[in-house]
Formats: structure tokens, C-alpha cells, sequence
């Protein structure tokens, strides 16, 4: 049983660095890259394929971020069904796992 929740911890660790990696580095720099290729093709220095390319990679990247916030949603349940008890009283004192907006 131990063994069982010290695998769940490490589980949720992982998925929470990821959800972090993709909130805090790779969707602003994915956002950027798309912002960036817009302007440029709006001056006529990019392509419309070059445009479309950073679209779906930005939203790829989106979705991947989403997955990644589900996954780790799952595993605090599954810790939680483990454990016998939530981990966090209502919705609003889960930990923000959400980007913060500017």
C-alpha cells in the first residue's frame, strides 16, 4: 500500500511539472512564435503557410497543455481514492494550475 501511494506522488509530480513546463514556457513561446509569424505575414515576410504552420503549432501545443491538466487532475483523484479522503475541500483550494492572465 505504500509502495502504491509513493508511486501515485511521484505520478503527480510529473504531471504537475508538466502542466507548469507547458503553462509557464511553452505555450508563451508557442503564443509568441504565432504573434511573431502574424505580424511578419501581415508585412509580407511570411507565408500564409508560415502563418498557418504557427497556428497548428500553437494550438497543438494548446491542446497538449489541456492533456496534461487532465492527466493531472485524474492522478490527484486516483491519490484521493487511494487515500480515502479529497485532498482539497472544494474547487476553488485546488492549487492554480491555470496561466495566469497579464
Amino acid at each position: 500500500a505504500l509502495r502504491l501511494l509513493r508511486d501515485q506522488l511521484e505520478k503527480i509530480e510529473t504531471f504537475h511539472h508538466h502542466v507548469e513546463l507547458f503553462r509557464d514556457k511553452l505555450v508563451p513561446q508557442a503564443q509568441q512564435a504565432f504573434e511573431a509569424t502574424r505580424l511578419s505575414y501581415e508585412s509580407g515576410k511570411a507565408t500564409f503557410l508560415d502563418w498557418i504552420s504557427a497556428q497548428r503549432n500553437l494550438r497543438d501545443i494548446e491542446a497538449t497543455a489541456r492533456e496534461h491538466l487532465s492527466d493531472y487532475q485524474v492522478a490527484v483523484a486516483e491519490l484521493e481514492a487511494i487515500i480515502g479522503a479529497q485532498l482539497y475541500g472544494r474547487p476553488n483550494d485546488r492549487p492554480n494550475t491555470e496561466r495566469k492572465s497579464r
